[in-house]
């Protein structure tokens, strides 16, 4: 029995392997079967491809047969293109030639008609200038005989006018030796004429010192033509020229006023006639104002008549040497409250005179000088009837008077002077 079951097991393990074996050879035939026909299938797609390559073959032997052809036939085309340009090149430059030679044959005609041209025009200017020449010829010839005659006429005027000038010289020397005045017409204008006799009645300074202003204005501007002119006039001419260039204006404007002003001003020898009217203005105001003051205060004491000038002006001349606070503002002790009281009005005095510096001393200068001219004008009134030449031989103390007052009317340029006209001029 036991080998019966180990035969029987035998069997069966027999059985499994022939049926392993079965399965492995169905499986290799399945394989073997898959892979023909995947071989078919190659094969197929190969022919495919191998009929396209011998298409391509084809067509490239039938490509390379065309090029052939074309490489057979372009060096014919580019000979017959070559010719043609050939042609074309050779037909356009007989072209231009043929235009060259047409502009040369232009040019040369338009030449030779400039230079006809030319010549004719030469010729015309010639002739011009032949007439020209003569022309001036001519003018010049009738120019120098009108010049002659101008100069012939000139020197006549010259002549006529440096007698006159003569006259008057003598006249004005006459007249300064003697004192006296001489009434003249001044030309302001064409038709205006300014008569000038010294009498203030008959005419105010101020519209003569504006004539006057007005006539210096066209000599002093032009320094070239007073140089000309030096140099032209010669002897009682040139002598003539300097007396009314210097000084005749303006002893005319001195005889107006004063002999001492004359006197004055042509020690100062004013050439600017603004700042001369500028001088003027300021002494006949201050002449005003002393007049009015000698009738108010009837000729007080002059001590009296600065304490007034203080009080009026509301300031202390602390300046003057003789100040004595102690005796003007009645300070007899050295007390407390008198010092305080000094002290205050001093201040009060120093605050007020910062205030109105200018016009307190202005007023205050103006008097002191009034005073000052007053005695000059005392000292030198009998001094006008010594000759010229003497008259500016001054002494130093008036000079220096006069100079302080010129240089102190220079300064005031804020100081307005109000409008006064006398009975004459209304």
């Amino acid at each position: 029995m036991a080998t019966r079951k180990k035969e029987l097991s035998e069997l069966e393990k027999i059985l499994q392997l022939m049926q392993i074996q079965s399965q492995r050879i169905d499986e290799a035939k399945r394989t073997i079967d898959k892979n023909q026909e995947e071989t078919k299938q190659d094969m197929k797609e190969t022919s495919k491809k191998m009929d396209k390559t011998k298409r391509t073959m084809d067509k490239m032997d039938e490509n390379q047969r065309e090029t052939k052809r074309i490489m057979e036939v372009t060096p014919q085309k580019m000979q017959e293109n070559q010719e043609e340009t050939k042609q074309a090149i050779e037909g356009n430059n007989k072209k231009i030639e043929e235009r060259i030679e047409k502009y040369k044959e232009e040019i040369k005609g338009c030449l030779t008609m400039m230079k006809n041209e030319m010549k004719e025009q030469e010729k015309k200017i010639q002739n011009k200038m032949k007439e020209l020449t003569n022309c001036q010829k001519r003018e010049l010839e009738n120019l120098e005989i009108k010049f002659e005659n101008s100069l012939q006429e000139d020197k006549r005027e010259i002549e006529e006018q440096v007698k006159q000038n003569e006259r008057q010289i003598a006249e004005i020397k006459t007249q300064q030796n003697v004192g006296e005045r001489r009434e003249m017409f001044i030309h302001s204008t064409d038709d205006v004429k300014l008569r000038f006799g010294g009498d203030v009645k008959r005419l105010h300074p101020m519209p003569f010192i504006n004539s006057l202003k007005k006539k210096v204005q066209h000599i002093g501007n032009f320094e070239t033509a007073k140089e000309t002119i030096r140099n032209h006039l010669k002897y009682e001419a040139g002598l003539w020229f300097e007396s009314k260039e210097k000084e005749f204006d303006i002893e005319l404007i001195a005889r107006y006023f004063e002999e001492t002003l004359e006197d004055h001003i042509t020690l100062q020898n004013y050439k600017d006639i603004d700042s001369l009217c500028q001088f003027l203005q300021i002494r006949e105001s201050r002449l005003r104002e002393r007049k009015s003051r000698r009738s108010q205060e009837d000729y007080r004491h002059q001590e009296i008549q600065d304490h007034r000038d203080r009080r009026q002006n509301y300031r202390r001349d602390y300046t003057r040497g003789d100040f004595n606070p102690r005796r003007e503002n009645g300070n007899k002790d050295n007390g407390r409250g008198n010092y305080e009281q000094r002290n205050r009005q001093w201040n009060e005095d120093r605050n007020r005179e910062n205030q109105n510096r200018n016009t307190t001393r202005t007023n205050q200068e103006n008097r002191n000088n009034g005073r000052q001219n007053e005695q000059g004008y005392l000292e030198n009134r009998n001094r006008s009837d010594r000759p010229r030449e003497n008259r500016r031989e001054v002494n130093n103390i008036q000079t220096e008077e006069y100079d302080e007052e010129r240089h102190y009317d220079e300064n005031i340029n804020n100081e307005k002077q109000p409008a006064y006209f006398q009975e004459g001029a209304r």
